[in-house]
């Protein structure tokens, strides 16, 4: 099983399979450009919305500010699970196969 890859040209691991395996890649994507007027935001439109109403109520001493904010930390914690998919590496765990160092051989 790979353990480890690199980025060249290509996209490479080692050390080299022996079976298929499905290798999964996270990054975080550049925003698209923003600043004329037909350019589309690259985040969801919604949790621009719920942001942009949260910051007004809340500025304006409106009571039901907080509650548009938790709707957008909501939808913002459900596209974070979306995009992560079922399984998810923490840096923190020591049995973790994708973090662990390549034995010297």
């Amino acid at each position: 099983m790979p353990v480890r890859y690199e980025r060249f040209a290509q996209f490479e691991v080692s050390p080299e399979p022996d079976a298929a395996y499905t290798i999964r890649r996270y990054y975080v994507a550049a925003p698209g450009r923003f600043s004329q007027d037909n350019d589309r935001a690259s985040i969801d439109d919604t949790l621009i919305l719920l942001h942009a109403i949260a910051n007004a109520k809340l500025h304006y001493k409106q009571a039901d500010g907080s509650g548009y904010g938790n709707q957008m930390q909501a939808l913002m914690r459900q596209l974070k699970a979306k995009s992560r998919g079922q399984s998810v590496h923490s840096r923190g765990d020591p049995d973790d196969v994708y973090l662990a160092r390549p034995r010297d051989v």
